[in-house]
């Protein structure tokens, strides 16, 4: 009998170990499809891809596995909803990461981003940007509007910059204003935002969906439960990851790609468990 238990607890580590590897070193593809009268006829099928919380990422070398993982999609459009950069001394090392990964995707489709939190600690991130939208395909998207348009059809995406304001009344404001300022066409509206624990504010807006990350998935998740805490280290944040209707409207929260979160005060890793680093799919359909 206990030797049985013996070699039953030596099962479940080895186990554990597995699955802690598995989590921390593949990526996987999360599909949905999102249908709406509002989508032009010539959309339909239109597919996205969310990458969120890169964070210097790197999946096989030169980040091959990522990136065939994409291309394979064949996206019609690309989303980056922020944290390019972890902000934590290795900046320089994971912008080159992301410009390796804008090179192999270039020819691949369109790709449009804004920043996240660490993004916007980063003194020199937006030199980066400059840099990147000369040599790449793609643009950053700083409370402003772009038009996507398809044969005669046209859809709207917007990007709202991270407010780098961790007072939550200022922030807030902060996100209003920048709302404000851009128009919203009549037709179908597409937001990237980073921050998913601040999607309540979009439940009343004209945005139809909205792409976030932020959140990392929870780091931890309980299956059928959910995300267990922020970055912030709240418990059980709302919207961890995954999709979400609310008022009408579709929060697409990806769990993020990098694995760069820290123990508070510490430099020690909190590695992922039951949350795999995801890419998101998002076909449209009318």
């Amino acid at each position: 009998m206990k030797r049985r238990i013996f070699f039953t607890c030596i099962f479940l580590c080895l186990l554990a170990v597995l699955l802690l590897y598995l989590d921390n070193t593949l990526v996987k593809l999360t599909r949905y499809t999102v249908r709406s009268s509002e989508i032009p006829q010539e959309f339909d099928g239109f597919k996205i891809i969310q990458l969120s919380d890169i964070h210097g990422a790197e999946f096989g070398d030169g980040n091959l596995r990522l990136i065939d993982k994409i291309e394979r999609t064949e996206p019609d459009a690309i989303l980056i909803t922020g944290d390019i950069v972890n902000n934590q001394g290795d900046d320089e090392a994971e912008a080159e990461i992301f410009d390796n990964i804008m090179t192999e995707l270039d020819g691949v489709a369109p790709m449009y981003a804004v920043t996240g939190n660490h993004d916007e600690m980063n003194d020199e991130f937006y030199s980066y940007i400059d840099k990147w939208e000369r040599e790449h395909n793609i643009r950053w998207l700083n409370n402003e509007t772009v038009t996507l348009t398809s044969g005669e059809s046209s859809i709207y995406l917007s990007g709202i910059d991270d407010p780098k304001i961790w007072s939550i009344d200022e922030r807030t404001e902060k996100v209003r204003e920048a709302m404000a300022s851009m128009e919203v066409s009549d037709g179908y509206n597409i937001l990237m935002f980073h921050r998913a624990d601040m999607l309540d504010m979009f439940i009343d807006s004209q945005y139809d969906i909205v792409f976030s990350g932020h959140l990392h998935g929870g780091q931890w998740r309980i299956p059928f439960v959910g995300g267990l805490m922020s970055p912030n280290m709240e418990m059980f944040p709302e919207y961890s990851g995954g999709r979400y209707e609310r008022g009408g409207k579709t929060f697409i929260v990806s769990c993020g790609l990098g694995n760069k979160q820290t123990f508070p005060g510490t430099g020690i890793t909190i590695p992922r468990i039951f949350n795999m680093a995801e890419i998101v799919e998002v076909t449209l359909e009318n």
